[in-house]
């Protein structure tokens, strides 16, 4: 286990050195402040407390109870005790999660991420996809305001002032 966390510290870190962006002199202080947890959480571990894990590296156990048939690119991980879920996201070290996965037992290393979409980031969204630009594709627009219409929905029926969404950039994965 320790291994897979230096590998995904080196990929981490050869993926921030790749980037075609200028760096700042501090970008090799930004690569050691991700915090790395050192133990394998469980799924309801995680969801207990997932803001504990927000910005940090842990590696999540789980049986995979759906891969996307359609990319690949995503999986659900699945606690046998509760049935609650955490989708993990393919990143850097992964191209795609074969469907095989399906009914495996995994522990999947990557960086836990947190979005919040609440009225101020649907106003934001809603400004973005209606401007008009010279490259300007009406029928993304349709969809991305079906979406938009959508998240303003789920948002209201929620009763809260904000959706959260915490998934996993997953880098590595070992079958138990």
């Amino acid at each position: 286990m320790k291994s897979i966390k230096i590998c995904l510290i080196i990929l981490l870190t050869i993926a921030f050195a790749c980037n075609e962006k200028p760096q700042s002199d501090n970008a090799n202080e930004e690569i050691a402040e991700i915090e790395v947890v050192e133990n394998v959480i469980v799924v309801d571990e995680f969801l207990n407390d997932p803001d504990a894990y927000v910005g940090k590296i842990v590696e999540i156990e789980g049986l995979v109870t759906h891969v996307c048939k359609h990319s690949g690119k995503r999986l659900h991980l699945t606690s046998t005790e509760s049935n609650k879920m955490v989708r993990v996201e393919a990143a850097e070290g992964i191209t795609q999660f074969d469907r095989e996965l399906e009914g495996s037992d995994l522990v999947i290393a990557g960086l836990v991420q947190k979005q919040v979409i609440d009225e101020d980031y649907l106003a934001k969204w809603e400004t973005e996809i209606s401007g008009k630009g010279e490259n300007h594709d009406h029928s993304m627009d349709e969809e991305q305001s079906e979406q938009l219409n959508s998240m303003r929905k789920q948002l209201e029926a929620s009763g809260k002032s904000e959706l959260i969404s915490y998934w996993v950039d997953g880098n590595s994965f070992i079958v138990k």
